[in-house]
């Protein structure tokens, strides 16, 4: 990203930052370092979004992660259980209609340039739930280690403040616009977003946040667009220096490793329980 734009997005992210801090928080500073309160009830995130206990604004800074703000909108302290992973969608803003037998050129999209951008899929930093979705070859991941907050899935907010959640994201949907910081997003379940179990093992891989960003996102989008390895093999990005691959052959390779890992995952979550027994009796006749 050239230096002008990268000054303008930090303006943009800042600004948002500021208006969604005055939106959720009052006269109350947000919570960048929430802690853990032992004594106080523990509530999921999304069961708390549905019946109003916590209030959210998801602030998009890329598409490789962002902040969110989660609210207690309640008189007494509650414990927030942040879930595996998430996917942020863009909430669209309703066009007016056309004008009688004209055409409507509204652009779609929520403002800031047109255009719908696209879906991110992560989770919370911080979050390190225990499970097997790590770096495939047993590396280093994104250098996103454990972010503000209590760790584990659990942050405790006061009553009727707000804390900041950094999580870690790729894009879902190949083609469109990066996330802006300044665009509308909400919070949705990742198995309402997509059915495909190994495309929601991926994306909890993304959100253990030890994935080298360029393999996630090869091999989200391997799942998300149907993208073959060819494909993601022949895309390019257009430089001053001209022509140059999007993905190096490594990124691909690890990217392969990846869904392979979440397939077998997935295959070894459908044995059934009963598998292992039916085998010890059918032994013993």
């Amino acid at each position: 990203m050239r230096p002008l734009f990268r000054a303008i997005s930090l303006f943009a992210s800042l600004a948002a930052l500021v208006l969604a801090q005055s939106t959720y928080a009052g006269s109350e500073r947000v919570i960048t370092f929430p802690g853990f309160d032992a004594d106080a009830k523990q509530v999921e995130l999304f069961a708390g979004m549905e019946d109003g206990t916590f209030a959210t604004k998801v602030i998009p800074l890329g598409p490789q992660g962002g902040n969110l703000l989660v609210s207690n909108t309640t008189t007494e302290p509650l414990t927030v259980k942040m879930p595996q992973s998430f996917v942020a969608v863009q909430v669209l803003k309703q066009l007016p209609p056309g004008p009688p037998g004209g055409n409507n050129n509204a652009q779609p999209g929520g403002g800031g340039g047109g255009g719908q951008q696209q879906a991110v899929g992560g989770g919370p930093q911080g979050n390190n739930q225990p499970n097997q979705n790590q770096n495939p070859f047993g590396g280093p991941g994104n250098g996103n280690g454990p972010g503000n907050g209590a760790g584990n899935g659990f942050f405790s907010i006061p009553p009727e403040r707000t804390i900041k959640v950094s999580y870690v994201s790729v894009c879902l949907e190949h083609g469109k616009a990066d996330p802006t910081p300044l665009a509308n997003y909400k919070l949705v379940k990742t198995e309402d977003y997509t059915k495909d179990r190994t495309f929601q093992a991926v994306i909890a891989m993304v959100a253990s946040g030890r994935l080298e960003q360029q393999s996630a996102q090869a091999a989200v989008w391997h799942c998300s667009d149907d993208m073959s390895w060819k494909q993601l093999e022949q895309k390019y990005s257009h430089t001053v220096l001209g022509k140059v691959a999007y993905f190096t052959a490594k990124e691909l390779l690890v990217a392969q490793a990846i869904v392979d890992t979440a397939t077998k995952q997935v295959a070894a979550s459908d044995v059934p329980v009963t598998a292992d027994r039916n085998i010890a009796v059918a032994r013993t006749r």
